[in-house]
């Protein structure tokens, strides 16, 4: 193994008899020039390249590096001798933004102009431009896009986060696409308009979620998706995305959408013309707003409630969702880049009664047991235990252990009563009732399985 000094940027050579070379550029945590050196260097070594960002890191932009259709906060990337010649960048869960300074020049964060490129685990953020594409302005070549995060950029002009050219071939698998905005002031003319994509090339989308972008402009446009050329949507959410019409998730003005098991929220007849198969159209999507729900880039929740759930294609389903999570959880995968993790979640009824009797030294117990979560639960174990202090602890005294078969999900019940019997006052006393003592049941959450009881006359 080599290693060069760039920039105090790593570059590792490394490879072995049965493949070409390949470089691997390690950047520090905000090292924005050594990123920048690490493209341009990729660009013109004649071999594969991966640059690898730093876990968790962000790598502010601040300047134009290049001018190009309205500037650009990296090189431009470029055919490198050949389309073997992948440029992949691993993310590693870190931001790549342009600053939101005052005084920060308008520009995207990347154009790729062609060539081979590949994004995993990245949030890209911020971009700003009078022209195409916020984000990225993909020309030409070919573009592969893993669970990232395009949010946050504005384009007075084309398509928001992407704009996609004739020759561009884009695939995005576990992706999010949200709160990104776009503005025509004048005619729709020269592909304008799309909130969050315009694409004039081939583009596919597979388990991704594009949601709450807006495009304002003189027309109907597509407040998500705007096509003059060919877009395949695979198990896919579109919506909460609006132009000057309303909600409008998807427009078509030339060329060919095709589209199975998607969930589109608002979308005009006869806008899919080529494969339509198992969409869902015309529901709210029920998403959460864009959070940190795990993983190394914000998602969208899906909601208990949404159409989304168990509805994707079972042949087309991803092995993980963006989070690195497995699919799928419940009866089948889950529309859009986030499976919603299906697991039981058991719950002592708030309604329980325990009630003293008046010798002061026995209670009967009436209570049941909730499962509130997607899939069955059992067999398990519930404890009585009687607390001075209402805390449960180790001190707590098991006054009885039951055993429960099974429970079946969505608000399924188990009612339970047990009768206790001491031999001296335990008036002031508190009960607690424990569900799942041993946690043989891997619940969605395990801090609601306590219930506690004062015990009074």
């Amino acid at each position: 193994m080599r290693r060069l000094f760039l920039v105090a940027t790593t570059v590792c050579l490394t490879w072995s008899a049965d493949t070409a070379p390949a470089a691997e550029f390690n950047i520090a945590d905000g090292d924005v020039a050594g990123l920048v050196a690490a493209v341009n260097t990729a660009n013109a070594n004649n071999q594969p390249d991966v640059i690898h960002l730093a876990a968790g890191g962000t790598y502010t932009l601040t300047v134009i590096q290049e001018t190009n259709d309205g500037g650009n906060g990296l090189p431009v990337i470029m055919l490198d001798t050949s389309t073997a010649n992948t440029l992949t960048i691993e993310g590693h869960g870190a931001t790549l933004m342009r600053s939101a300074d005052g005084g920060t020049p308008s520009f995207r964060i990347l154009k790729q102009g062609n060539g081979a490129l590949i994004l995993n685990d990245l949030t890209v953020a911020g971009g700003f431009t009078p022209h195409e594409g916020g984000i990225f302005h993909l020309s030409s070549g070919i573009t592969s896009i893993q669970r990232c995060t395009l949010t946050g950029s504005h384009s007075d002009n084309k398509g928001e986060a992407l704009y996609i050219g004739n020759s561009c071939n884009v695939t995005l698998v576990n992706c999010t696409l949200s709160g990104n905005s776009s503005a025509k002031t004048s005619d729709l003319s020269n592909s304008a308009g799309g909130g969050c994509i315009n694409t004039r090339g081939t583009l596919t989308l597979r388990h991704c979620t594009v949601a709450n972008n807006l495009h304002t402009g003189p027309a109907a446009s597509g407040g998500g998706i705007r096509v003059w050329g060919t877009l395949t949507l695979v198990n896919t959410v579109l919506g909460n995305n609006s132009d000057q019409s309303g909600p409008n998730d998807l427009e078509r003005v030339s060329g060919t959408v095709n589209s199975t098991n998607s969930l589109i929220e608002a979308l005009a007849a006869g806008t899919i013309n080529g494969t339509d198969v198992g969409n869902i159209t015309g529901l709210d999507t029920v998403l959460g707003p864009l959070a940190d729900n795990g993983g190394l880039t914000m998602t969208h929740a899906l909601l208990p409630s949404s159409p989304a759930i168990d509805a994707a294609s079972a042949a087309d389903c991803e092995s993980q969702d963006q989070r690195g999570l497995p699919r799928p959880s419940g009866l089948g995968c889950d529309i859009g880049a986030y499976e919603l993790i299906q697991e039981p979640d058991l719950v002592p009824d708030l309604q329980s009664t325990v009630k003293l009797d008046s010798n002061l030294k026995s209670f009967v117990a009436r209570f049941k047991v909730l499962n509130d979560g997607f899939t069955p639960a059992g067999p398990f174990t519930v404890g009585l235990y009687l607390s001075a202090d209402a805390t449960f602890g180790r001190r707590d005294r098991l006054l009885k252990k039951l055993s429960v078969g099974a429970i079946g999900p969505s608000g399924a019940s188990k009612l339970l009563r047990v009768k206790y019997q001491g031999s001296r006052s335990i008036l002031g006393k508190y009960v607690i009732i424990a569900v799942d003592t041993t946690n043989a049941v891997d619940e969605g959450s395990e801090d609601n399985n306590v219930l506690v009881k004062l015990l009074s006359k």
